[in-house]
């Protein structure tokens, strides 16, 4: 799918969408929020608007700083899918997750949470999905999550004289 498969009618309500580059290496949409929004246009017979920030320069700044005014007077976007992580980016639409959670920027969305019955919650790390939790109320669900990994030989750390008993 492609994102001009994306598009609008004016018979239906439609929710806008603003995300992040969400790229891979050879510039094309990540096919899994592609396909994430078709199915959620076609399961929720609704159009959606989907805004791409784009990246660096490009006009990037531009919108970066248009979307904030938009969220500061609660007129941003009803779902906004953000890279966290990319740090190919120079600049971060949401600065600090955590920090915009607890200064009421995103709206509590436990209630859809908690209702979902195909998400299998009970397969998701709670810890990572809690990441996403301030006094209980669920503003963020993340999406996907990595963490740095070392592989090492020891015979070479040993070698140098490095004690390898962790």
């Amino acid at each position: 799918p492609s994102v001009d498969e994306i598009t609008l009618t004016e018979d239906k309500p439609s929710i806008r969408i603003v995300s992040d580059t969400f790229r891979n290496e050879s510039k094309r949409f990540d096919v899994m929020i592609v396909d994430w929004i078709l199915e959620f246009k076609k399961a929720y017979k609704v159009d959606v608007i989907w805004e791409c920030l784009p990246e660096n320069g490009n006009g990037r700044d531009e919108a970066i700083d248009r979307l904030r005014t938009e969220l500061m007077a609660n007129k941003g976007p009803d779902v906004l899918l953000l890279a966290c992580d990319n740090v190919t980016q120079t600049s971060l639409l949401i600065q600090d997750v955590n920090q915009a959670m607890h200064n009421g920027i995103f709206a509590d969305i436990s209630e859809y949470y908690d209702a979902d019955a195909e998400l299998g919650q009970e397969s998701l790390n709670p810890t990572i999905m809690d990441a996403g939790v301030v006094n209980n109320a669920r503003y963020v669900l993340p999406l996907r999550y990595n963490f740095p990994v070392a592989y090492v030989d020891v015979d070479q750390l040993e070698s140098e004289g490095l004690n390898t008993d962790i």
